[in-house]
């Protein structure tokens, strides 16, 4: 008998129809427009709140960070904004500029510790070569602050 055109369509209604009664959990359309805070998002004791905390106690100037920019063409991102980038890639051991400029982009934490910004991956790239002295002077409180606070909380679970 030749197999006539549509029949498995009509199956396929047939059984997903008989079993259309039963209760599913199911996904939120993709198309409705939803508002969320990041802040509600991210936990208290998450990590980026700690890097956030850190970069935004110290004084970029002392460590030799340049803070003199041209006024010409599109406005530079601010060292700060990037050193947070750098540790959270360091804590998290990414360190391909390429990943870190995707992670910026689909991450949650991420977008809540860069406040949205998703920098290019030469951008990237360029700090890290232009203040590797900068950079890597920072390292060494940041792995005493993260050790010391690691300690903490598994002394307080």
């Amino acid at each position: 008998m030749p197999r006539r055109r549509g029949s498995c369509s009509v199956l396929h209604f047939i059984y997903f129809s008989r079993y259309s009664d039963m209760k599913f959990i199911t996904g939120k359309d993709r198309n409705e427009t939803e508002f969320f805070c990041l802040e509600h998002v991210i936990s208290q004791d998450n990590e980026v709140r700690l890097i956030d905390l850190f970069v935004a106690s110290i004084k970029l100037v002392d460590f030799g960070f340049n803070m003199q920019f041209i006024d010409n063409g599109r406005p530079a991102y601010h060292p700060s904004e990037l050193l947070r980038l750098f540790f959270y890639g360091y804590l998290n051991r990414i360190r391909s500029s390429r990943q870190l400029e995707k992670e910026c982009k689909r991450n949650i934490e991420l977008m809540w510790l860069m406040k949205g910004l998703a920098p290019d991956h030469n951008t990237i790239a360029n700090f890290r070569k232009n203040n590797p002295k900068c950079v890597f002077t920072e390292i060494i409180p940041f792995k005493k602050l993260t050790w010391n606070t690691s300690i903490l909380i598994s002394l307080l679970r």
